[in-house]
């Protein structure tokens, strides 16, 4: 890993954990501004909450199958009709995929569990921007 000035060292070893920990190359790339959906490495397993504005889903990566806990959140923006939009995916460790897996998880249960360690952030406003969180 390539040092960054700019990080500090708990930051940088905090990544390498992670790049060394989870998934794949194609599920840990931040994908482009702009990125469709469709062409997102990840794929939906289960629902775990739905609603109009907050959900939750059980889901993987198409390519290592590394499970990934996904969150999707929107605000109704009444003045001006353009809702700003969040959807987050957390790599999952085993003990984590038995909680969620269980028939009777609690919503509480699996905020708590939403991050736990760094995951990819979709923010949409005016474009769709991807990001790790730190």
């Amino acid at each position: 890993m390539k040092p960054d000035i700019g990080k500090s060292d708990k930051t940088l070893q905090s990544e390498e954990l992670f790049i060394n920990t989870f998934g794949c190359s194609k599920c840990r790339k931040t994908p482009k501004t702009g990125t469709d959906y469709a062409k997102l490495p990840f794929e939906n397993l289960k629902v775990l909450y739905d609603t109009s504005h907050h959900s939750f889903y059980y889901s993987k990566c198409k390519y290592c199958h590394q499970p990934y806990l996904q969150e999707f959140r929107d605000e109704i923006d009444w003045l001006e009709g353009d809702d700003p939009m969040w959807s987050y995916w957390m790599p999952l460790r085993a003990k984590e995929c038995g909680l969620l897996n269980q028939d009777d998880v609690d919503l509480e249960d699996i905020e708590t569990l939403m991050r736990k360690r760094t995951f990819l952030i979709n923010e949409y406003k005016k474009e769709s921007i991807f990001f790790w969180s730190e």
